[in-house]
């Protein structure tokens, strides 16, 4: 197997800003809801970095972009609006989707975002975790108000909008009434998502299956856990019973703040794969996801990588197998600069040392060629990406 030749390029993922206005738990930018990742530079891309990135004669060959990212939201992007008409002038039949909370920027500014992205294969997918007296459990720092104000300057303008809802414990009693909801107010679609980011975590002298959430004091403040229903679960936690968490005794927890690390290197990647459970994992084929789409990553840096499962890694703050092992084989391989799209084209990186690595690890299970990161999510044994990437459950 390998990865799709430059001329094969159709689709790329580019996040364009490592900034936002929240501070989601699960995502990668965010310490628990406490703070923003100390690893992370905040930057959004301009127009003429993009220009540098995506020359025309590469945007006239794809079928597809969409801004999205690990970390940041792409309406934070000071140029978003001129790069996504660059994109148009390239390529006017280019499809682009936007993926954001919602929660930034002014109804005017929505409002030209949705004449901009008039038609068939243009979409705007708002996050929306649940209802006005939920939808901060997760979406941490942002305001309903100013979420139903823009997302109804979108609509109301003619842009085709999708509610992507993830599910949790705390909000699965609504989806239904979510979905109503979107309807009444203009939506397409309404995608229920089904996250897999339920690992077992320490909070003070409590062991839980669940994602705690702590303040910007380091103060506990709730926890996030998996739904009930199993129609929302996702299917890598199915074989795991939800168990009651006794939150009264996780009230007085404090932020561990020995998980954040800035240095480079926490350990050796040799002594991860002595764990039975990475064994397990890297134990399996791989049906790379970006192979059959045909697509590339692009972060807020200008880096390109063949995937963001293979990206966010590079900038994490815990310190476990995937961080290590791509920071280290990038580092090995030439570094960090070798995958920069301003100094080198998106062809040399693609055919680069970084990319033959991944794709020769493919064939290489419980080894220390193959990355866990390929394996965890696009492994025969484990993909529930699908799951992740949302099920249509209502459509105008």
């Amino acid at each position: 197997m390998s990865f799709n030749q430059y001329q094969d390029i159709k689709v790329v993922h580019f996040e364009v800003s490592s900034k936002c206005n929240a501070l989601c738990p699960q995502c990668a930018r965010s310490v628990f809801g406490s703070k923003v990742n100390p690893n992370l530079n905040q930057k959004d891309l301009k127009l003429n970095e993009v220009k540098k990135i995506l020359p025309p004669q590469f945007v006239a060959q794809l079928n597809m972009l969409y801004f999205n990212g690990n970390y940041g939201d792409p309406a934070t992007a000071t140029e978003l609006i001129p790069i996504i008409e660059y994109l148009r002038e390239c390529n006017p039949k280019i499809a682009i989707s936007v993926h954001s909370n919602g929660g930034i920027r002014s109804q005017e500014w929505w409002a030209k975002l949705a004449t901009l992205l008039r038609g068939p294969n243009m979409w705007v997918h708002f996050g929306i975790d649940g209802l006005e007296d939920t939808n901060h459990l997760y979406r941490v720092n942002v305001k309903w108000k100013k979420v139903m104000e823009n997302v109804k300057a979108f609509v109301e303008n003619g842009g085709n909008a999708i509610w992507d809802y993830i599910v949790f414990r705390h909000n699965e009693h609504q989806v239904e009434q979510a979905r109503e909801f979107s309807n009444k107010i203009g939506f397409k679609k309404f995608l229920v998502k089904k996250t897999g980011r339920f690992a077992v975590n320490s909070v003070g002298d409590y062991v839980v299956r669940g994602h705690p959430v702590y303040d910007s004091k380091g103060d506990f403040s709730h926890l996030l856990e998996a739904p009930t229903k199993e129609e929302y679960l996702n299917t890598a936690l199915k074989q795991d019973e939800v168990q009651e968490v006794d939150l009264e005794g996780l009230s007085h927890a404090k932020l561990d703040t020995s998980l954040e690390k800035n240095d480079h290197l926490v350990r050796k990647v040799s002594e991860f794969f002595e764990d039975e459970s990475i064994k397990a994992i890297n134990n399996c084929d791989v049906d790379c996801h970006v192979k059959k789409e045909k697509s590339v990553y692009i972060d807020f840096n200008g880096k390109v990588f063949p995937c963001c499962w293979l990206a966010w890694p590079y900038y994490s703050f815990w310190k476990e197998t995937e961080s290590s092992q791509v920071r280290e084989i990038v580092d090995t391989l030439g570094g960090y600069d070798l995958l920069d799209a301003q100094r080198f084209s998106i062809r040399e990186v693609s055919e680069g040392p970084f990319f033959n690595h991944v794709k020769r690890g493919f064939n290489k299970s419980n080894s220390l060629d193959r990355m866990v990161a390929c394996s965890k999510t696009c492994g025969t044994c484990h993909n529930h990406l699908s799951e992740e990437r949302g099920q249509n459950i209502g459509q105008n």
